[in-house]
């Protein structure tokens, strides 16, 4: 059992060792082939062969192996490739298997059926390369003894006595040939049957590693966020030994009195309405590519931005939508809740917050937590636990990214442990807060704000011709004019115009225009409002109605726009 054990990692072994067993295997198979010349023709024919010739053949071959075999004993220990030994191998084994041939007659002995068997021997055990350079050792030696015999420098077929085709014709040879080709190609093919074995079992290992990897991972996804478990199983995620500081939208969820309501519950009712509570949650969760962090009790944390980002108002936007779906969802469970016996309805509070945060692995060596700390989550936390029931609250952060893409929402302020003024936060008043905009008419003027056709027009790659008020702008000339009359500016600045232009109503973060105008360099920070500065001062945009500063963020776009044609197209301005 323990050497079936051992054969049985045959196809992983290091070369060294795979050359060990062929060339021991080998040397056995030659000895059989010694024994049974001089048994059939020292005893049945001695005057059909030259025993002695072929004697002395198979002794020096075999001392060859020998040699060659225990040159690759040291790697094979060892546990290194030893390709050398291998190589060594194939060099010497190749002039005395085409030297048999010869003895026997190089073109007129069914022996030569041990080339491809040989060959494919080589290659199949060793590896392609070793097969490769055994197949040409082969051929170039068969060609050269070949040869030598055609131009009679070498006897052909020295070793038989017998020179005619009759002789042959009788039952010693027969069974000579027979048994010859028996133990060489016996010995070729149970290598090859142990190699194929082999490789069949470690196919079989890997199907059943891949099914329990397969269950590891949708194990781990429960335990761990989603997105960081597909990470890890990938091989993508790298543990961080310093947290990331990370500007996240953060999401916490909780039932509005949910110990009181627990304790009119049996536990295993409980414990039924949480798992169906929460596996809808998370499921909405998900759907929305947001990264269940933690998950308390009654409470869900979920963050947007890591581990995988996208940018500040995507994050909010998603944060937003999954909360109002998250609030639908409840309402819609209640018929099922109050059917089970919870008397008082399950009513989420959903508090959403943006900020920087430190992302990372937090804990000990032995035990890691991936998740978000800092004081951005603790407001989070605050805001959720003000918000009235039913609700969503969001702080002023998050509603300056999405506030032109919600309705009817009431401000107020809460105080927050660790901020010195109170926090001022928005309320959202209804199930449908955040909704696409509605696209124009084709036949009507595209204006801002919100026209997603004008935006997709200005990122379809076309150079582009925006006019707000008495300005135009010719995006690809950057030629920009004020009641027709050109305005002097210097490139930055209106390179800096012409990304919030093709940005219009979303909040541009200086790290976007960083990248955009100043790509693979690092100016300083006030390089950017100088250049706004000038923007303003030749728009006469000194009341900010037209390039709006988000504090804390960067900068919008808010004037009204019509889109004047692509730059290569004529241009009329009603």
């Amino acid at each position: 059992m323990k050497l079936r054990e051992r054969l049985g990692g045959f196809i992983n072994w290091p070369i060294s060792r795979k050359l060990f067993l062929l060339g021991s295997v080998g040397i056995v198979a030659t000895l059989c082939a010694g024994v049974v010349n001089a048994l059939l023709f020292g005893f049945a024919s001695p005057s059909a062969m030259n025993l002695e010739l072929i004697n002395r053949y198979i002794a020096f071959w075999i001392g060859a192996q020998v040699m060659v075999t225990a040159a690759a004993l040291p790697s094979a220990v060892r546990g290194l490739e030893g390709r050398w030994a291998a190589q060594l191998f194939v060099a010497v084994q190749s002039p005395f298997i085409v030297g048999l041939l010869h003895l026997y007659g190089t073109m007129g002995t069914p022996l030569v059926a041990i080339y491809p068997a040989i060959v494919i021997l080589w290659a199949l055990v060793l590896d392609e390369r070793i097969g490769l350079f055994g197949f040409c050792n082969l051929v170039a030696w068969m060609a050269l003894v070949g040869a030598a015999e055609l131009q009679q420098w070498l006897p052909y077929a020295p070793m038989l006595l017998e020179r005619s085709i009759d002789a042959q014709n009788n039952p010693v040879w027969f069974v000579s040939v027979f048994l010859h080709i028996l133990v060489l190609l016996g010995f070729c093919v149970s290598l090859c049957i142990l190699f194929q074995r082999t490789q069949r079992g470690q196919q079989a290992r890997m199907r059943r590693a891949h099914e329990s990897l397969k269950q590891a991972h949708q194990l781990i996804r429960r335990y761990v966020p989603a997105r960081l478990a597909d990470q890890i199983t990938a091989g993508e995620y790298a543990e961080s030994t310093h947290p990331e500081r990370r500007k996240l939208t953060i999401v916490f969820v909780g039932i509005d009195a949910f110990l009181a309501a627990a304790e009119e519950i049996d536990a295993e009712d409980l414990a039924q309405i949480l798992g169906e509570y929460l596996s809808g949650m998370v499921s909405i969760a998900d759907a929305h590519d947001g990264t269940v962090n933690h998950v308390l009790g009654d409470c869900i944390l979920v963050l947007f931005g890591a581990p995988s980002a996208t940018d500040d108002r995507d994050h909010a936007l998603r944060a937003i939508n999954m909360a109002l779906d998250m609030q639908e969802r409840a309402a819609a469970m209640q018929d099922v809740w109050l059917r089970r016996g919870v008397e008082r309805p399950f009513r989420l509070r959903i508090g959403i917050n943006t900020g920087y945060v430190s992302v990372g692995d937090f804990g000990s060596p032995q035990r890691k937590l991936y998740s978000g700390i800092g004081l951005q989550t603790h407001v989070a936390k605050r805001i959720q636990d003000e918000c009235p029931p039913g609700k969503v609250m969001v702080s002023h952060t998050t509603w300056a990214l999405v506030q032109d893409r919600t309705q009817g929402a009431d401000a107020t302020e809460i105080p927050v442990e660790g901020l010195g003024t109170p926090l001022k936060v928005y309320t959202l008043n209804g199930p449908a807060q955040v909704e696409p905009l509605a696209a124009p008419a084709p036949s009507a003027a595209v204006r801002w704000p919100g026209s997603p056709t004008l935006t997709a027009r200005a990122r379809s790659g076309d150079a582009q011709v925006w006019c707000f008020g008495q300005i135009r702008f010719d995006e690809s000339s950057l030629v920009l004019t004020h009641s027709g009359e050109p305005v002097e500016l210097e490139r930055k600045p209106l390179e800096v115009l012409r990304y919030l232009l093709r940005h219009a109503g979303e909040v541009v973060t200086k790290d976007q225009l960083f990248a955009a105008v100043w790509p693979g360099r690092i100016p300083s920070e006030t390089v950017i409002a100088k250049c706004v500065s000038r923007l303003r001062e030749v728009l006469r945009d000194h009341d900010q109605r037209i390039i709006k500063t988000v504090h804390g963020y960067g900068y919008r776009f808010v004037a009204d726009l019509e889109w004047g044609g692509s730059a290569a197209e004529p241009v009329r301005v009603d």
